[in-house]
């Protein structure tokens, strides 16, 4: 859990900090970031030293799990279905509303969002291929929505590392400006 959501929120955040014009809430977003890149490396350091060591039969529950989850996410967190009170509120039929948004939202405009590097569905399937529960009993599920070798090419570099390290540098400038002590090791290293 701590990879799947804290990789989605990672990749919200991301978006939200790469277009907010506002210094304040720049801020605020960056140091949200910093609290979740922890939680992910909690996450992280769990399935480094869990997944290695599973039999077959393990691995394929937790793999199993991770793709049923990212489906439900992908088709549930902002279907067109979700918003059915929304729609009629502002007088809109739900089910025209459903049905034209099935033609324009197709697996084909899916993949092209996920081309994006803030993408929180594309920030997940690369949390779970660098997290080794993707193998390649799952890779083609994956695959019809991201381009798997370009994930793992691109590294363990997450989207928003940088912004969060830039948040523990601020945090650390402000929690140890009046000490004059050895440098601080940080417990996300």
């Amino acid at each position: 859990m701590q990879m799947l959501v804290e990789g989605l929120a990672m990749g919200a955040f991301a978006t939200f900090f790469n277009n907010i014009n506002d210094p304040t809430g720049k801020k605020l977003l960056q140091l949200v970031m910093t609290d979740e890149a922890f939680h992910h490396k909690f996450g992280k350091i769990w399935a480094d030293r869990t997944i290695p060591h599973l039999n077959a039969e393990e691995h394929a529950i937790i793999e199993d799990w991770a793709a049923h989850c990212f489906q439900t996410l992908l088709f549930n967190l902002v279907s067109p279905s979700q918003q059915r009170d929304l729609y009629e509120e502002f007088g809109l039929d739900p089910d025209k509303v459903i049905a034209e948004m099935a033609e324009m939202v197709t697996d084909e405009t899916r993949r092209e969002n996920m081309k994006e590097q803030t993408n929180i569905f594309r920030v997940l399937v690369k949390t779970l291929l660098n997290a080794g529960i993707i193998t390649d009993r799952t890779r083609a599920f994956y695959a019809i929505y991201v381009d798997m070798d370009e994930l793992k090419a691109e590294g363990d570099r997450m989207v928003g590392d940088d912004i969060a390290e830039e948040g523990i540098k601020y945090l650390q400038e402000i929690n140890f400006k009046d000490r004059h002590a050895a440098p601080v090791t940080i417990a996300a290293e």
